[in-house]
């Protein structure tokens, strides 16, 4: 198999779901489309079905005198989203908003087109209906870092665990019966569990062997070491926003749930109050909504920062530019972040040693991960590493070619190499990078996508400690399971990098740089004390907020829909709060 036919097998099993997409095999899960008539009113606008927005729509519609509407651009949850099994086919689908960075002849130049796939869901669900299922909440340190950077406690790690255990349907007996039982919960709406196997154990010997801890759970009192983790997988289906937070409510009358209608532009008052948005329908109607208390922009790192700066808010010379008259100048857009990460793919066991994951229900591989810190005593990680042990060959080549669309080139060369064995695919990713990009208007029209500047690696120390952290955790080479099975590391033909001396800081230096792909932990485009405040509140405008990973200061110590999830349970709160003040108030 060649990475050619790899992609054309994969765009034939797309095609096959979205013959199947007419069946609507999810919707009586979830609620049913909201009829919505032009002009028509409510008291919450969310726009953006997705990890956060649907979070929130749920529970606001929690206060049984006011109406709410969530606006999704996208489709309802489709059938192959709920298989585990099943999501590498959902990336690049009509699924995804299909976004990609510049090229900055910079970073990930051996990737096709010299751009990054900037994987977004595009789908009631949003991201957290086509990701990796991998739930991480992040470390103490970053949230404490936030309250301060903010001024203001109640984003602290001590004041938002509340909401992270809040959201969560927690089954795990090993850590229900643990030190880590009292960091979770398990009545809430988004299921979790751990899917540990007995054959990582090799391999969590083999990281424990060359220096790194291991540890039950990355979620509970620990935030670095090296662990099975959780999985937003629960009773073998996947634990989407929409399926999670939706489905138990789907009957309640004042939740209303609009599909394939993209949201253009706010509408504001004389006073510079939100007190609607426009909306183009599926059949490319244009409609205008109103809302009677707020407009709330949970649209994602891309799109909530398009979609103000559509409206007059964000950076004056960009919007002038764009002949948008300026409401409210902003930084919207800037302080983009994500975690670049580089793959590795190690030559490993024979390739008879276990049989691959059949259980559709279950997370589609074997994994470990880790979060390292450089420092021992350092209480956050440095550096992320996701491990899929013992995959087949024509894995390695989905990965190479799929996830990261390296080119043929590069994928043709790793795989040739590969004599009869299983491979280990670790992907690190630098966790706390200086560098940052920006996201702006390609044009006035709310179709065209926006331009993506990742910014990956401009701040040089970025790429030096992105070294350290792949020499550090190349340590495994040294470790006596890989002698045993007479491990190698796959390397790729980069001509850019050849002639430099084979692992030394040069080598390194080259090899992040071409191999780099994003994380798709993309946050801090609308980030709190620039764009909102501790509120979420967009500044120099009254009734609008934006809710989602935009908001973000900095970036977590790991994946980002759990944070992003918590965050639209702290923003529920404050809305919630606002809304009891102010109908005591009007007693």
């Amino acid at each position: 198999m060649d990475p050619a036919s790899v992609l054309e097998a994969n765009r034939v099993i797309q095609h096959a779901f979205s013959v199947i997409s007419v069946l609507n095999l999810t919707a009586d899960s979830l609620p049913k489309p909201a009829l919505v008539s032009d002009g028509a009113c409510y008291d919450y606008i969310v726009v953006g079905g997705g990890s956060a927005g649907c979070v929130l729509a749920s529970r606001l519609s929690e206060l049984s005198g006011v109406q709410v509407l969530l606006i999704e651009a996208g489709p309802l949850t489709p059938f192959e989203s709920t298989l585990p099994a099943l999501t590498a086919y959902l990336t690049r689908s009509r699924y995804d908003w299909n976004y990609t960075t510049e090229n900055d002849g910079y970073a990930a130049q051996g990737h096709k087109d010299k751009v990054l796939a900037l994987t977004r869901g595009k789908v009631l669900g949003g991201t957290s209906a086509i990701n990796s299922f991998i739930h991480v909440r992040g470390a103490p340190h970053d949230f404490d870092t936030w309250a301060a950077s903010i001024d203001d406690s109640r984003w602290n790690y001590t004041n938002v665990l509340p909401f992270f255990i809040k959201s969560e349907k927690f089954r795990d007996r090993a850590i229900e019966n643990s030190r880590y039982r009292t960091f979770h919960g398990t009545k809430g709406y988004l299921g979790l569990t751990r899917e540990p196997d007995p054959a990582n154990k090799v391999y969590l010997d083999m990281f424990k062997e060359v220096g790194n801890r291991l540890v039950l759970d990355i979620n509970g009192k620990d935030a670095t070491g090296f662990t099975q983790p959780m999985f937003t997988i629960l009773d073998g289906r996947r634990q989407d926003t929409a399926y999670a937070f939706l489905s138990p409510v789907k009957r309640r009358c004042n939740l209303h749930v609009l599909t394939d209608t993209l949201v253009t532009e706010v509408i504001f008052d004389d006073q510079n109050r939100a007190v609607g948005v426009r909306a183009l329908t599926k059949q490319n109607r244009l409609i205008t909504l109103r809302a009677s208390k707020e407009v709330i922009l949970s649209a994602g790192v891309f799109n909530s920062p398009q979609l103000l700066m559509l409206s007059g808010i964000g950076p004056r010379e960009h919007l002038k530019d764009m002949n948008i008259t300026v409401r409210v100048d902003l930084p919207v857009g800037m302080n983009f972040q994500d975690h670049p990460q580089t793959l590795i793919l190690y030559d490993m066991e024979k390739e008879c040693a276990l049989p691959l994951v059949q259980d559709p229900g279950k997370f589609p591989g074997r994994v470990v991960m880790g979060l390292v810190a450089l420092n021992d005593r350092q209480p956050y990680g440095d550096y992320e590493a996701v491990t899929f042990t013992r995959i087949s060959v024509v894995a390695g080549l989905e990965y190479c070619s799929l996830a990261f669309r390296f080119n043929d080139t590069i994928c043709t060369s790793i795989i040739q190499k590969v004599k009869g064995k299983r491979l280990l695919a670790a992907m690190v990713s630098i966790l706390h990078p200086k560098s940052r990009g920006r996201v702006m208007l390609r044009s006035s029209n709310p179709k065209d996508s926006p331009i993506v500047f990742a910014g990956y690696f401009s701040e040089d120390i970025d790429l030096k400690n992105h070294v350290k952290s792949l020499k550090h955790f190349s340590r495994i080479m040294k470790s006596s399971y890989f002698k045993r099975v007479r491990g190698k590391m796959l390397l790729p033909s980069l001509p850019q990098c050849d002639r430099l001396k084979l692992f030394s800081d040069e080598h390194w230096r080259c090899y992040a740089l071409v191999m780099t792909g994003a994380s798709y932990h993309f946050v801090g485009t609308c980030a709190m004390g620039l764009v909102v405040d501790s509120e979420l509140r967009v500044r120099g405008v009254r009734n609008l907020r934006v809710v989602d990973a935009s908001i973000m200061p900095n970036n977590t110590s790991g994946n980002t829909n759990a944070p992003t999830i918590m965050i639209s349970e702290r923003a529920a709160d404050f809305i919630i709060q606002d809304y009891k003040a102010a109908k005591k108030n009007n007693l």
